[in-house]
């Protein structure tokens, strides 16, 4: 089936479609634009979408409803790292659910992949308070935006360049600037060992 509106999703080996398919960005500019911003917040899923709402202090509440139980304590430990960021979650919450699988008939396979959800959320969470608290990620991210606080960066970011700016900035690095590696790999790979410890 095609939806037109929608967005192919695969989880696995299952497919899935949303018919509408959430959008964060639209949602918060939606509500700056007609003062709602301060009634209501985002229900968000995790990922990248969790990150932007609580970038932009909007984030009230989490769906993290998973089809793996337990859920992968990456996901999860990123889902925490960002609740804890943002201070908490006001006025939701984060609503856990599970999905059973097709052979699961029991209902104490129910009771049992619940406490396995909030269990991996209870180490996700020990994790992401060590994960803040060393503050390696936090410095890297600093370190890794740092021209964006001193000359074009400062103007660029507090939107006092206009796009002819943007154009002649570039034009004059001419492709001669140096840019630092992101380190993608290596940050991935000390997320992974905060999670495997």
């Amino acid at each position: 089936t095609n939806y037109p509106a929608g967005e192919a999703h695969y989880y696995g080996d299952q497919r899935t479609y949303f018919h509408y398919d959430y959008d964060t960005t639209s949602a918060i500019c939606f509500l700056k634009q007609y003062g709602l911003d301060r009634q209501f917040k985002i229900s968000s899923k995790p990922g990248h979408q969790l990150i932007l709402a609580s970038a932009y202090g909007m984030l009230g509440s989490v769906d993290a409803t998973s089809i793996t139980s337990p859920p992968p304590l990456s996901e999860t430990t990123e889902l925490i790292k960002a609740v804890i960021e943002n201070g908490g979650l006001q006025p939701g919450g984060i609503n856990i659910g599970v999905k059973l699988r097709p052979d699961s008939l029991d209902l104490k396979d129910l009771a049992v992949s619940y406490v396995a959800a909030i269990d991996a959320f209870g180490k996700a969470l020990r994790i992401a308070t060590k994960i803040i608290a060393d503050g390696v990620f936090i410095k890297n991210l600093q370190q890794r935006y740092l021209s964006f606080h001193s000359g074009f960066g400062s103007r660029f970011m507090n939107g006092e360049a206009s796009l002819e700016e943007c154009e002649e900035h570039t034009r004059k690095q001419n492709g001669d600037a140096s840019y630092a590696s992101g380190r993608s790999e290596h940050w991935q790979a000390l997320f992974h060992r905060y999670t495997q410890n």
